[in-house]
């Protein structure tokens, strides 16, 4: 199981969730006016029943954070030391920031694996996602809480959970007109600043490796459409409002080897 085809996965859903809202919501615009949150969840998931071809894993939505945390370690073990004698060691139960079951996860990948107790689920993959237009420390607190989570341990066993992503939308302002080199500039300062921030997570979580990868979703730039609206005589507005950048973010957090 690799992480760059979940990655890629992922982005092909964030673009599928964001056209979904503009053929749902925005009068088939080029750029959408407003996104529902549960259309990106969704499309992610069921991008990412293509990677479960094989059904080797559930794909769990709105998954309570409370099983996300616990989940990464067997609920108990069986520690006897003979057949006269029963010992069984639980889990610890304060793995969870919430006991809370509405405080959920967008999407959780699990396993079914064998324990004690019967087929329990096992965490193995977290995913966070968020619309265009979010702060950034929303975005932030979606990360550092996917990776507390990973850096926890139990005694019982090691934590199951091999790597989380947190996945965003961000659109470019198109109220100016976007060229290609503005296009350019747009995504490598984006890059650059979140290159800086997973550096900064990389020294506050030192275990875990952080890193910043995008996809485009929507590109018009002005030299796309420039002739037509000179033949239409448009004004500044109009053809600042046809021309824009969308790409999906992706930081992707996995254990340092």
């Amino acid at each position: 199981m690799g992480s760059k085809e979940i990655a890629d996965f992922v982005h092909h859903g964030l673009s599928n969730g964001y056209k979904q809202n503009l053929l749902l919501l925005s009068s088939y615009e080029n750029f959408a006016k407003d996104i529902r949150e549960y259309l990106l969840t969704v499309n992610v998931a069921q991008s990412l029943l293509g990677w479960n071809r094989n059904h080797d894993f559930q794909i769990r939505i709105e998954y309570p954070i409370l099983h996300f945390y616990n989940n990464a370690f067997v609920e108990s073990i069986d520690q006897s030391p003979d057949i006269f004698t029963t010992k069984i060691a639980q889990r610890r139960t304060d793995h969870s920031p919430t006991n809370a079951l509405h405080q959920k996860i967008d999407i959780a990948i699990v396993r079914l694996e064998n324990a004690y107790i019967g087929d329990q689920e096992r965490t193995v993959i977290g995913i966070e996602l968020k619309g265009p237009n979010i702060k950034t420390n929303d975005i932030l607190d979606d990360i550092r809480r996917m990776a507390r989570a990973m850096g926890l341990t139990d005694r019982i066993s090691d934590n199951s959970i091999k790597f989380c992503f947190s996945g965003f939308i961000i659109e470019f302002d198109n109220s100016k007109i976007i060229d290609e080199v503005v296009a350019a500039k747009n995504v490598q300062e984006t890059y650059v600043r979140w290159e800086s921030l997973c550096r900064e997570l990389n020294a506050e979580f030192p275990a875990l490796e952080f890193s910043f990868n995008h996809s485009v979703i929507e590109s018009i730039p002005l030299e796309m459409i420039e002739e037509l609206h000179r033949e239409l005589d448009s004004d500044y507005a109009e053809v600042a409002s046809k021309t824009g950048l969308v790409i999906s973010g992706l930081v992707e957090i996995k254990r340092r080897n």
